[in-house]
């Protein structure tokens, strides 16, 4: 038995769904969407929760976040007016079901969630929701490819064991629409300097830039993850840059998220690159990282430096791994 929870402000919505409350192996539970986080946070039992994105605007994506942070919640979206521009996004971010037809009678069924169900049984809850490996069973997973003289033994086409540092400013949207195209680069270059400085000072490289973000790589030595110093001093010195150095009108917000895995280092052709490492990384900074915040993976923050480790605190489980978010300085008059 799995509890649907559907969560809208439509009359319409809240009376169809409603009507499939008396299934036993799926209770439905109608609530307006005011109460999405309230009552998500209080969860423990795996359960299946609907947003009926008429009613949420712009704030859709950050309740889906808020959701993906949650172990065992997983996710539909019912679009009967069809705004949702790329359905396809939806399913990136981690979405089981998405419904977009305008009779839902038909398509809110027990029928449906069985299906939903078994899908996630058979996909999702390993990899995603609630198998959290020992570092015992982990160690059987990974072996560790180090370079202990950094760069200098690093060969393009080989496979080696790297931090690998994902960043993206905040707020992509409004950004790109809010600025002439050689302002933008202007600010970018800024940008995109004061970040290669901080990464180049710790050993790393800057190596795939796209639009407003990329990602970074620091050989791992087998003992220390430094990298997170150079995330930890972006933010410390984010402010002075702000005010200093950067092109932007106002003070910028950005991401990070770190994590410790193998990947084949490709010297030139960055685009064609295919690694799960590469895909955790950029979904935990896509999927579960909060706007403004620096997060490392329980991989990376068994390696911290001894200074470092009371500046992160454990902050969730997401695909199976311990996330830890950097403690932020509250800054006061």
């Amino acid at each position: 038995m799995v509890d649907v929870f559907v969560f809208s402000d439509s009359a319409k919505v809240k009376k169809t769904t409603e009507s499939v409350k008396s299934s036993k192996n799926f209770p439905v539970s109608v609530f307006g969407i005011s109460a999405l986080k309230k009552i998500i946070k209080k969860l423990d039992s795996p359960v299946l929760v609907y947003l009926d994105c008429s009613g949420m605007d712009h704030v859709l994506y950050d309740n889906i976040r808020f959701l993906t942070k949650k172990e065992n919640v997983f996710f539909g979206v019912i679009d009967l007016k069809k705004t949702v521009y790329d359905i396809s996004d939806l399913f990136f971010l981690g979405a089981v079901d998405y419904i977009g037809a305008m009779d839902l009678t038909e398509e809110f069924t027990e029928k449906r969630f069985r299906t939903i169900l078994q899908y996630i049984n058979k996909f999702r809850k390993s990899s995603e929701h609630g198998v959290r490996k020992t570092e015992t069973e982990k160690q059987k997973d990974f072996t560790y490819k180090i370079a202990k003289t950094g760069w200098d033994e690093i060969k393009s086409g080989k496979e080696y064991t790297f931090q690998i540092m994902y960043i993206e400013l905040d707020g992509a949207k409004d950004i790109e629409k809010n600025y002439t195209k050689k302002n933008l680069h202007e600010a970018l270059s800024t940008f995109f300097g004061y970040i290669n400085r901080h990464v180049s000072n710790f050993a790393g490289k800057m190596w795939i830039w796209k639009d407003l973000g990329g990602i970074a790589l620091f050989p791992f030595n087998g003992k220390e993850c430094r990298s997170a110093y150079a995330g930890f001093l972006m933010y410390l010195y984010k402010n002075l840059h702000d005010i200093e150095e950067s092109k932007f009108p106002n003070f910028i917000s950005f991401r990070i998220a770190i994590h410790l895995g193998n990947v084949v280092y490709s010297k030139n052709d960055t685009g064609n690159v295919i690694s799960d490492t590469i895909n955790s990384v950029f979904h935990i900074g896509v999927k579960f990282a909060d706007p403004g915040n620096c997060y490392i993976t329980g991989d990376v923050h068994k390696f911290l430096p001894a200074k470092l480790n009371s500046f992160f605190t454990l902050t969730g489980y997401f695909e199976g791994r311990e996330i830890y978010k950097m403690k932020r300085p509250v800054f006061t008059r």
